[in-house]
């Protein structure tokens, strides 16, 4: 029986994902790697660090053609995603499309002894708001970013006009529902 080259039967030929002579393997980095290069880059790595350390992690896959067709970016497409700039143009840009959908719920106790509880104990203030924005979706907030004249002394749903300071200087609406609960415990509205 004839025996077969070491690699010759993987269509990528016998170098791809293989350890060298000299103990490096070509990989595809899923995650900028400061000592190594960034995102999306086909470099040479150490084998024993991209099997204990790169590939666990997810930080990289080995450089097979799949592999290299699926994860690896063009010179352009690396140096747009590398552009401080354009990150946080992305960035603010998914932020403010969620907040243009968010409705932010704040529960208030009434006089719940009338009939029609229309009377709020307390207010809600511009903190409130970023509180409940913060723990309802992980989206934190400055006061100063919410305009509002004063603390908000009634029950409804109020659209709250936001200044996030943006470049083009959009502005964009926060809802705001204000429900009336006959009792607040620990921070969780119970009726």
């Amino acid at each position: 029986m004839a025996r077969k080259k070491p690699g010759s039967s993987q269509p990528g030929g016998p170098d791809v994902g293989k350890a060298k002579d000299d103990g490096r393997v070509q990989v595809v980095l899923l995650q900028s790697v400061p000592s190594l290069g960034v995102k999306g880059s086909v470099v040479s790595a150490n084998a024993g660090w991209m099997r204990h350390e790169l590939f666990p992690k997810g930080r990289a896959v080995y450089a097979t053609p799949e592999n290299v067709q699926q994860h690896s970016m063009s010179a352009e497409q690396r140096a747009a995603a590398s552009d401080p700039e354009k990150l946080a143009a992305r960035r603010t840009e998914k932020l403010l499309q969620a907040l243009r959908t968010m409705v932010v719920h704040v529960s208030r106790r009434s006089n719940w002894y009338q009939k029609e509880p229309t009377k709020m104990l307390g207010a809600v203030t511009a903190w409130d708001i970023c509180q409940a924005a913060e723990k309802q979706y992980g989206v934190r907030l400055h006061e100063s970013h919410i305009f509002i004249d004063g603390p908000i002394r009634s029950f409804g749903a109020f659209k709250i006009p936001l200044n996030l300071r943006t470049k083009d200087d959009r502005q964009v609406e926060l809802t705001v529902d204000i429900n009336s609960v006959r009792w607040i415990r620990h921070g969780s509205a119970a009726a």
